[in-house]
């Protein structure tokens, strides 16, 4: 997959990761430079990631804000990092962003649905690469302990804020709240 001519410590570019000729159905990622390619989500994963997808696009179809997209669309957030997160939305204006292979830029919202195999990447690795980038709001949902760490950006500083009940409001897209219980039913 990747040329056996280059050496180890090579970083790859966005641009070589967009032309590598990648397996089907199979996740990739590029984090500061190095390819990672992670297992296959977990069912129950799977139902979360419906679940939220659900509720998301019912809020889009009420209050036409942007686009959701899927695991598998590719982000690129700088000349080292691509990421593809289980979703993410995007605002109208930032439409042109949008190109055959990729989203361009920070979207406004993240959600990645956390396992153990990708626990310390996307509380740690992912929500310092988001906050960097300028995502405006990072969904870190976690099956195993029921709860959701949202990781907002306000007036440039990160603030996080821990839900275990009840119900969990978005300050990015209007109007979109989630009961805890309803998303991991």
């Amino acid at each position: 997959m990747i040329d056996d001519d280059l050496p180890e410590d090579y970083p790859l570019t966005a641009r070589e990761f967009l032309h590598l000729p990648m397996a089907s159905g199979k996740r990739y990622e590029l984090l500061q430079g190095e390819l990672f390619v992670p297992p296959s989500p977990e069912t129950k994963n799977a139902r979360i990631g419906r679940n939220l997808l659900f509720k998301i696009q019912t809020q889009l179809d009420a209050e036409p804000f942007g686009e959701v997209f899927i695991a598998l669309t590719a982000v690129v957030l700088s000349k080292f990092d691509v990421v593809e997160p289980d979703l993410f939305v995007i605002k109208n204006e930032q439409q042109a962003q949008v190109k055959r292979n990729s989203f361009n830029g920070a979207p406004a919202m993240v959600f990645e649905i956390v396992s153990p195999w990708n626990r310390r990447t996307n509380m740690q690795r992912k929500a310092l690469l988001y906050s960097k980038s300028g995502v405006e709001e990072y969904w870190m949902v976690d099956p195993e302990k029921r709860r959701i760490l949202i990781q907002r950006l306000v007036e440039g500083k990160v603030d996080l804020e821990i839900f275990t009940s009840g119900s969990v409001s978005s300050a990015v897209l209007p109007g979109f709240t989630v009961e805890i219980g309803e998303i991991f039913a």
